[in-house]
């Protein structure tokens, strides 16, 4: 199983395919999951499940996990955030 750094940086992918530089549109203050509008995808498409269409995501919550979207809710989600915040933060420095 792909660790979440993978994941996250599979959803980066796809993100990059459909939306390239949508890292600069996201605010890092107000990135959190598993907030709707206040998620990575939410906050790119106005909300989740427009997210996942944009980006042709499956429409499972596997789905979601696949691409670091999301993680099995015994996981909770401050991880997920972390975990984009570091990408975003790493991409926006190299810039």
């Amino acid at each position: 199983m792909p660790t979440l750094k993978e994941r996250v940086a599979a959803g980066a992918a796809a993100l990059d395919a459909v939306r390239p530089g949508w890292e600069r549109e996201i605010d890092l203050d107000g990135l959190h999951f598993p907030g709707v509008t206040t998620c990575v995808l939410g906050q790119l498409y106005g909300g989740l499940r427009a997210g996942q269409q944009a980006v042709c995501l499956p429409d499972t919550g596997a789905g979601l996990v696949g691409f670091g979207f999301a993680l099995p809710r015994h996981y909770g989600y401050a991880p997920v955030t972390r975990a984009w915040k570091r990408l975003i933060r790493a991409r926006l420095e190299a810039e």
